[in-house]
């Protein structure tokens, strides 16, 4: 895994940063129950729904910000919610040929 360097919520500018730090921490705690139960199709629900604010995220938010401290904590954002995925693959690894 990529190192992850800390988000600073005090650099927030927009809610969709906001929004998409908060679904990053609980849909943590969410999948690593679930993968401990075994409870795999509940797990890609959540990473769907979860998906779904991402998108939101990047449909608002401009994250190469001119600001450059506001840009690394967005890429830092990007990364934590990026990270959660590897909880079920690591889907950097996938190669399409052809």
């Amino acid at each position: 895994n990529k190192e992850i360097s800390q988000v600073d919520k005090g650099l927030f500018r927009e809610e969709e940063e906001t929004e998409l730090f908060i679904a990053c921490i609980k849909t943590e705690e969410k999948i690593k129950g679930q993968l401990k139960n075994k409870e795999y199709g509940k797990l890609l629900l959540s990473l769907k729904n979860f998906g779904e604010i991402i998108d939101r995220f990047f449909d608002a938010v401009l994250v190469m910000d001119k600001d450059e401290k506001i840009s690394q904590n967005r890429v830092s954002l990007v990364r934590k919610a990026a990270a959660l995925y590897y909880h079920i693959a690591d889907f950097s690894k996938i190669v399409i040929e052809g």
